[in-house]
């Protein structure tokens, strides 16, 4: 249970979609998708909320200090990485019980499904990689996904309730 003590964050999953969902204290609930895009990683649960100068608050991801913003999913500190969020917050009925608001969940997973983004060992050997190699690959564009989630779902604030 959050408290105002300190920021929580835990990982869920929706359908084959890992996400990510922060409780702030005194700014509230938040949700993005728990793949850091820069190196297929699920970890942005783990990570670092602060303050922009400009007082955006962002998720840093613990491996790659990559600064998203919980609102829009802007990459802060490289231009080349976006997020999808959702947004968050407690039932209104039910003190205590966390509500995200997504796309359908076969567009969800179509997008951010975990099986889509794994990297296998047999992928890995074929593409000559070892331990000690970096693989770059980035999921879908942010205007890949708007087309993927189609009705205005994935990080859109026009999403009703």
């Amino acid at each position: 249970m959050p408290t105002e003590s300190g920021t929580t964050s835990l990982g869920v999953k929706c359908g084959d979609t890992q996400l990510a969902v922060y409780y702030v204290p005194r700014r509230g609930y938040y949700a993005t998708q728990q793949m850091c895009p820069h190196r297929r990683a699920f970890v942005l649960d783990h990570g670092i909320i602060g303050d922009s100068p400009n007082g955006d608050l962002y998720v840093s991801c613990p491996l790659h200090k990559r600064n998203f913003t919980l609102t829009e999913g802007v990459c802060l500190n490289d231009p080349e990485y976006q997020i999808l969020t959702f947004d968050a917050r407690e039932a209104p009925d039910s003190p205590g019980d966390i509500q995200v608001l997504l796309p359908p969940e076969e567009e969800l997973d179509a997008v951010l499904g975990t099986e889509r983004w794994l990297v296998r060992q047999a992928q890995s050997e074929a593409l000559g990689l070892n331990a000690a190699t970096q693989i770059d690959i980035v999921g879908p564009s942010s205007t890949n996904a708007g087309q993927s989630c189609a009705g205005g779902g994935c990080g859109s604030n026009g999403l009703e309730w």
